[in-house]
């Protein structure tokens, strides 16, 4: 059974996985660097003239920002789903490729072991 598994994994295009790494690795420290700062995000600022924060033209500033940096955020992951999804479908097109060519090695297989059998019988 190991060598199942040996030619399964000779049969991925490993270079194409090796140079996609970086990119998925960076788009994902990114995401979990953004989760993290998440932190304090749903605390008011402290604001220095405290009545500032009442008013509605610095809140709907403050708004404004936040939902600029949520979109840039859901920009960012959504370009890591998006890349993850292109590993995947590499990965499932090669599958199908092994997945033929273990049905195309089977078969000869057992047309070679149908020709040992005539032989041997003559």
């Amino acid at each position: 059974m190991a060598i199942g598994w040996l030619t399964i994994f000779k049969a991925i295009p490993w270079s194409d996985v090796v140079a996609a790494a970086p990119t998925v690795v960076k788009g994902a420290r990114k995401l979990v660097d953004a989760v993290r700062n998440r932190g304090g995000e749903g605390e008011a600022p402290a604001d220095p003239a405290g009545e500032a924060a009442t008013d509605p033209v610095v809140r709907l500033q403050r708004m404004e920002a936040r939902i600029e940096e949520l979109e840039g955020r859901q920009q960012a992951a959504l370009a890591l789903v998006e890349s993850m999804a292109e590993q995947q479908e590499k990965l499932v097109s090669a599958v199908e490729v092994l997945r033929l060519r273990s049905k195309f090695l089977l078969l000869l297989s057992v047309m070679l072991a149908l020709s040992v059998a005539l032989a041997l019988a003559r």
